[in-house]
């Protein structure tokens, strides 16, 4: 008898099955299910919050065409009263400002005071928030707003007829402002022009009522002078 029990339970011993694994065996393996969870990231919660930001970022609203494109030419014929050339100025004639520095075509001259409705007009129907983003930079400074006639206006001493040349003697200096600040002059505070329309430069930065400037005189720096370059007046500066 006791040899048909230790036969039976030999034969237990080694056929039947292991005994489940303990709870301690079942926990080992929560951390690799965690790491597979944190590798989901470029689709899971961590990026949820960069995509937000990213969605908020472009303010151009894309259901509405760009500012300016296809506008017809706005009206600004009664902002452009004046009596003197300082009540005028350049402004953009459109809604969005040029990017980079402005050509003529790009501004019209009216009455400071006037600037804000200008722009109303430009922009009306439009959102300015399309504008592109692009670096602004002033006028150059033979671009001029003036008042002739008591109406601002628009001159550009780098027309043909202020400019043109065919000899270094028929260019002079200028300063490129009504009255003299009385400082030091260099190369930038000075335009070409030819002798003949001297005046009319003139008259453009100081319109029709030039006003009344101080008695005095900057001094130039030496090495400065006008001369014709391919036909054109041009300042040329000599160390």
């Amino acid at each position: 008898m006791n040899r048909l029990l230790i036969l039976v339970f030999t034969l237990c011993f080694t056929a039947c099955p292991s005994p489940d694994p303990s709870p301690s065996d079942v926990g080992a393996g929560m951390p690799d299910s965690g790491a597979i969870a944190a590798d989901t990231g470029p689709g899971g919660a961590s990026d949820t919050g960069a995509a937000a930001a990213d969605a908020q970022a472009p303010p151009i609203d894309a259901s509405e065409p760009p500012a300016d494109v296809g506008r017809p030419p706005v009206d600004v014929s009664d902002l452009l009263e004046c009596t003197a050339a300082m009540q005028c100025q350049l402004v953009p004639s459109q809604c969005c400002a040029p990017c980079g520095a402005p050509e003529a075509e790009q501004l019209v001259a009216l009455a400071g005071r006037q600037a804000g409705q200008a722009r109303e007009r430009y922009c009306a129907g439009q959102n300015p928030n399309n504008c592109p983003r692009c670096p602004e930079f002033p006028a150059r400074e033979t671009l001029r707003a003036t008042c002739l006639q008591n109406s601002c206006t628009l001159v550009d001493l780098e027309q043909e007829s202020f400019t043109g040349c065919s000899a270094d003697s028929d260019c002079t200096l200028t300063l490129s402002m009504c009255c003299d600040s009385c400082t030091t002059h260099g190369a930038d505070d000075f335009i070409a022009v030819r002798q003949d329309q001297l005046q009319n430069a003139r008259h453009a930065y100081c319109g029709d009522a030039p006003p009344m400037c101080p008695a005095c005189i900057g001094r130039v720096l030496p090495g400065l002078s006008a001369t014709c370059v391919a036909g054109t007046c041009n300042v040329d500066s000599q160390p």
